[in-house]
């Protein structure tokens, strides 16, 4: 089914997503039609950052995966994967961005060089390029680690959730919207 019309708009314009949810919410789904959608309705290249290796599995499940996955398993390993990325044009998305500032700790050099990332990716907003970068929450809602770095160069931030057995898309920026959806065949997201 693709994306949903109002997701679709955002990313004609070169958003820079901030998605961010619980573990299994759909936060990698929802990223990768955004990659899709680049890459089928804007006819731009597609670069998929892993930080994390259930990323790769998940590519690997879906009908269709992005031009290129880069792995990177480290704060410098991410901005260097940006850059070239970015420098190619392509339509990016970075799947987990604060796993890496969790694990790096909370220096205000990790959180430089992930406001970095954030602002690259930002950047090419202006050009029609979109980008997302996702973030996970301990199933308790708290605070999302590093998400004071990356959340004020975001266009669109979207918390995903999940309400009894129901998918929930919750916009916090720019405009509150509710949208639902569920994971079909191939990992597709499918909107109701």
């Amino acid at each position: 089914m693709g994306l949903h019309p109002w997701l679709r708009s955002h990313a004609a314009r070169g958003s820079l997503f901030l998605v961010y949810g619980p573990p299994g919410s759909g936060k990698t789904a929802l990223s990768l039609e955004l990659l899709r959608f680049s890459e089928e309705e804007l006819g731009l290249d597609t670069c998929l950052i892993a930080t994390e290796t259930g990323t790769l599995l998940a590519v690997r499940h879906r009908s269709w995966a992005p031009g290129a996955v880069v792995e990177a398993y480290s704060l410098l390993d991410l901005l260097q994967a940006v850059v070239e990325c970015a420098g190619r044009g392509a339509a990016v998305a970075v799947d987990s961005a604060n796993s890496l500032y969790r694990v790096e700790g909370a220096s205000i050099d990790a959180g430089a060089m992930l406001s970095l990332a954030s602002a690259l990716l930002r950047s090419r907003s202006g050009r029609g390029v979109p980008a997302v970068m996702t973030a996970q929450v301990s199933l308790d809602g708290s605070e999302v680690p590093g998400w004071r770095f990356m959340a004020p160069w975001a266009n669109v931030i979207l918390r995903m959730e999940a309400r009894g057995g129901r998918r929930i898309v919750v916009g916090e920026k720019p405009s509150r919207m509710l949208l639902e959806y569920r994971i079909g065949e191939g990992g597709v997201v499918e909107w109701i």
